[in-house]
């Protein structure tokens, strides 16, 4: 039997179709549950990077009963760890580069998958109906005495529904209602003062590029690479045909008092091997080495 309210059948509204939001709706959808899905843009899509998901987050999805679909897609490293901590700045002559400097493990070790392969696998799943594109949110009534909210779209067109569920990420609309409303603290974003370059390299160039004497650990054995405000994150996932490398800077030269994120600036930007290159001067050859491959991808995300 579908979930009701004393006003009839419980409907809930889900503002935004990226991994959160369809994971959502699929598992709501499976329990009876009237749900609607609404996306701004014309299609589900999510940027082509790497995503690692914890225990909590895989028994999120067995809950949901999206484990199956989640562990077809994904990369699960069977020694156990979840990441190696290698200092990543220094020559590579030097004792001191890449040094290992401990590790992280977990019962079943880091598991990841690529994020628009998952993205892809659940829209699949998903009936037809639920799914409303083109739809930008600009309000949200206060209930109404069934316990209705109206949502309303810039497209015109509005919903009705008992529950609405913010899942529309980093420039979220729904958390800025809320905030107007005093709901929740203030919305309004700020920069953490950090930004990372992305990139997807097929693993036989990694390995080319690392070399015989860490190639073949650093292709199987998630790494972190740590320097001060910097650092490179490094894991296998489509069933380990790809390497996904990110690497982060920092400016700390305005924090505490960290800037309101710029208006209307996109939050991923393309830079250029350079740019990326000089952010991570200093450090060994190895990783050097890495940013040098022509991969998929060279988005810098702040």
């Amino acid at each position: 039997m579908a979930p009701s309210t004393e006003h009839g059948a419980l409907r809930v509204a889900i503002v935004g179709g990226g991994i959160g939001g369809l994971a959502c709706a699929l598992g709501l959808a499976r329990a009876g549950v009237h749900v609607r899905l609404f996306e701004s843009a014309p299609a589900f899509q999510e940027i082509g990077a790497g995503i690692s998901f914890g225990l909590n987050a895989q028994h999120a999805l067995e809950q949901l009963g999206l484990g199956a679909e989640f562990q077809q897609l994904a990369t699960q490293i069977p020694t156990g760890q979840w990441f190696q901590w290698r200092c990543g700045e220094g020559n590579s002559d030097s004792s001191s580069a890449h040094a290992l400097l401990g590790e992280t493990r977990s019962p079943h070790g880091n598991t990841s998958c690529h994020r628009a392969e998952f993205l892809d696998r659940l829209a699949g799943l998903l009936p037809q109906e639920v799914a409303r594109f083109g739809h930008r949110l600009e309000t949200v009534s206060m209930p109404d005495a069934q316990g209705l909210q109206v949502l309303r779209f810039k497209n015109g067109e509005e919903y009705r529904a008992h529950v609405v569920i913010g899942a529309d990420g980093i420039h979220s609309k729904a958390r800025e209602i809320l905030a107007e409303r005093k709901e929740i603290g203030e919305a309004k974003l700020k920069w953490s003062g950090t930004w990372a370059y992305r990139g997807l390299i097929p693993t036989d160039k990694f390995k080319a590029a690392v070399g015989n004497k860490h190639g073949e650990l650093f292709a199987t054995t998630p790494q972190m690479f740590l320097g001060r405000d910097r650092h490179i994150l490094i894991f296998p996932i489509a069933k380990g045909a790809t390497i996904n490398v990110v690497g982060f800077r920092t400016d700390r030269s305005r924090w505490p008092r960290r800037p309101d994120f710029p208006l209307g600036d996109a939050w991923t930007q393309e830079t250029t091997q350079k740019d990326m290159l000089d952010d991570f001067a200093g450090w060994g050859e190895e990783m050097l080495s890495i940013m040098k491959v022509r991969g998929r991808g060279r988005a810098r995300e702040r």
